[in-house]
Formats: C-alpha cells, sequence, structure tokens
C-alpha cells in the first residue's frame, strides 16, 4: 500500500475544497454581485489561482458562523 496515495485522490463532491463566485454565493442564498462585495470589503477570503478567484469551503463555513454568532449578540 503506497502511503502517499491519499494525498492523490481527488475529493468527492462532498469533500470540495474550493468554490467558485456563482457556486459560492449560490451556497450562501445571495447574488454574484453581494459575494464579490463582501470579498472587497474583506468579510470573506478568497484565493487567486491564476486568473481564477476561488473560495474556500471553510471560509464559507467562517463566515456562516460569524453571522449566525453576531446576530446571537445582540
Amino acid at each position: 500500500m503506497n502511503p502517499y496515495s491519499e494525498l492523490h485522490e481527488i475529493p468527492s463532491r462532498s469533500e470540495r475544497y474550493l468554490y467558485t463566485a456563482e457556486e459560492a454565493a449560490a451556497l450562501l442564498s445571495i447574488g454574484r454581485q453581494t459575494l464579490y462585495e463582501l470579498i472587497i470589503d474583506g468579510r470573506l477570503p478568497s484565493v487567486t489561482i491564476g486568473h481564477l478567484l476561488r473560495i474556500r469551503e471553510e471560509d464559507l463555513r467562517a463566515f456562516v458562523r460569524y453571522l449566525t454568532d453576531d446576530d446571537f449578540d445582540e
């Protein structure tokens, strides 16, 4: 058994690491323009690969947690 085989596996659909702006906006139920505004404002981190913008899955989850925590603090 190759100990490095796990590193080369492609994640299944439920284990994605990166999302396009359109996919991330759909997951958050917001428009693409609103998503870009969140990124420009620094409220939602993004990564760039070449000329492609992507949003990490863990950043989407952290953003939703932030929104949820903020709502309960009031």
